[in-house]
């Protein structure tokens, strides 16, 4: 099927990395990486019990989820008390991070949050002491064309200003450049249609949830390139008077799918691009 021109995307695929850079390529990889992304909907592994936080206009259990030892930690279960993750399977859960050790809990932690009354589980991008992010590596194929789609929401919390507010960077890891984002879906503070390099979700200093927001965007994989990074970072953290930012970057519901491929046609290399299924 023959689709619209790559530019009428309106998103990063024509722009987040030149197209010769093999320069970028990585070495085999020693493990098969995923052709997708793994448990973008932060069900595995699976919350219960305490401590309770007050993350919303509703609790939720949260703990960190230590991939590289396969370890839950909470603010009763950290240095040496640690709780393991029983079964835990790494390359499942999917997610790593660049958060440091700070406070007794270990560096590489990714936050879980769990909804009390529904269940649903998603991650809070979130340091009180700096700016971090969580990713994932992926198998990828020069010239695809790879679609991201996330949901995202502030954490309500009273005193703080009215947003959260994160990027979405994809590329060769160490290489990585922002992916520009669409607002698909509004709660009401913003404007469907809207295309920004940084996603920023409203909501009033309160301690009512505001719905989640849905982003997209495009991201063209660049020649010699067999591996990408997706990495979502928060712009806004807490800090410890609780009156300068919002608290976390909540995050659902992560995707990407490839689009379609491209090919040219042409004598001597100068032909039109051709876009099919």
């Amino acid at each position: 099927m023959l689709l619209a021109p790559l530019a009428a995307c309106g998103q990063s695929a024509s722009t987040a990395m030149p197209a010769s850079t093999s320069e970028y390529a990585m070495p085999a990889a020693t493990v098969p990486y995923s052709d997708h992304l793994v448990n973008g909907d932060f069900e595995t592994p699976s919350l219960d019990g305490t401590p309770a936080d007050y993350i919303t206009s509703r609790y939720a259990n949260w703990k960190y989820v230590i991939p590289t030892r396969g370890v839950f930690q909470d603010d009763n279960h950290k240095d040496t008390k640690s709780l393991p993750i029983s079964g835990f399977n790494a390359a499942a859960f999917g997610w790593k991070s660049d958060t440091p050790a700070q406070n007794g809990f270990d560096a590489g932690s990714v936050e879980i949050q769990r909804d009390v009354k529904t269940g649903e589980q998603f991650a809070e991008i979130i340091s009180e002491n700096g700016l971090y992010s969580i990713y994932q590596d992926v198998s990828a194929k020069p010239g695809e064309v790879m679609r991201w789609t996330l949901k995202h929401a502030p954490r309500g919390y009273a005193g703080q200003i009215d947003h959260d507010s994160m990027q979405v960077l994809v590329g060769p890891a160490g290489h990585e450049t922002v992916s520009p984002a669409t607002r698909v879906t509004s709660n009401g503070t913003g404007r469907i249609g809207e295309t920004d390099t940084t996603i920023t979700t409203h909501a009033t200093a309160d301690r009512r949830f505001h719905p989640w927001e849905t982003y997209t965007g495009t991201y063209l994989v660049p020649d010699g390139v067999t591996v990408v990074r997706f990495t979502f970072r928060a712009l806004t953290y807490g800090d410890t008077s609780g009156s300068k930012t919002r608290s976390g970057n909540l995050v659902d519901d992560i995707s990407f799918g490839a689009t379609y491929p491209l090919s040219y046609n042409g004598n001597g290399g100068t032909g039109t691009p051709n876009q099919t299924n």
